[in-house]
């Protein structure tokens, strides 16, 4: 009896339980570090854009407007593309992921995705946003936050306009029918990224 009553009455020693703690911090520290948990965790909280085809178009200032207008549609903003394409060499669709610079996501909408040629369409990319390994979610909405590149390729992936630094706002002259592919490079910082929208002009 009296040696189950000194087991009972035994402590921990106060060393002891520092030693079990730190070695438990250590563990967690190890695993959220952990380069190959964290790229992980990466590709489920972000998606790859898919790219749409669009077609060529030729100077707009030859144009003359035509009587026709084109459909209107609401700007929408689309985190990538409805369908999807080939990608000619030119064109890939790749994130920049470096968790210390976050992740930028490019995004585009369009008031004409097709129309009767000529007609000028405008493009808005000014809802791209960089989400950062803390969480944080920052948009390019705000002047100067974000810069833009855009260029205008027909279906076959050739470009015939640009690539040209620009602003969050685009807008181009379709004279000619066809599908072409408009491209914008969006980045905040060292964070880039690109995505693209098909316009048809008939």
């Amino acid at each position: 009896m009296s040696n189950k009553n000194k087991k009972k009455g035994q402590k921990v020693d106060p060393a002891v339980m520092a030693a079990i703690i730190t070695l438990i911090g250590t563990l967690v520290t190890l695993l959220v570090t952990y380069e190959p948990i964290k790229n992980w965790w990466n590709t489920r909280l972000n998606s790859t854009p898919t790219l749409i085809p669009t077609v060529s178009a030729t100077d707009a200032s030859l144009v003359v407007p035509s009587e026709t207008p084109a459909r209107e549609s609401n700007f929408t903003p689309t985190p990538g593309i409805t369908e999807t394409i080939a990608p000619s060499p030119a064109i890939i669709s790749t994130f920049t992921d470096v968790p210390d610079i976050g992740v930028m996501t490019a995004q585009i909408a369009s008031n004409y995705y097709d129309g009767r040629a000529p007609f000028t369409a405008t493009f808005r990319a000014g809802t791209s946003f960089v989400i950062y390994p803390d969480g944080r979610v920052e948009t390019c909405e705000f002047a100067h936050v974000c810069s833009y590149t855009w260029d205008v390729r027909e279906k076959n992936g050739s470009t015939i306009y640009g690539p040209e630094a620009g602003g969050k706002e685009f807008a181009y002259n379709f004279t000619k029918r066809g599908e072409f592919i408009v491209v914008v490079y969006v980045c905040r910082g060292q964070a880039c990224s690109f995505t693209a929208a098909n316009v048809t002009a008939r």
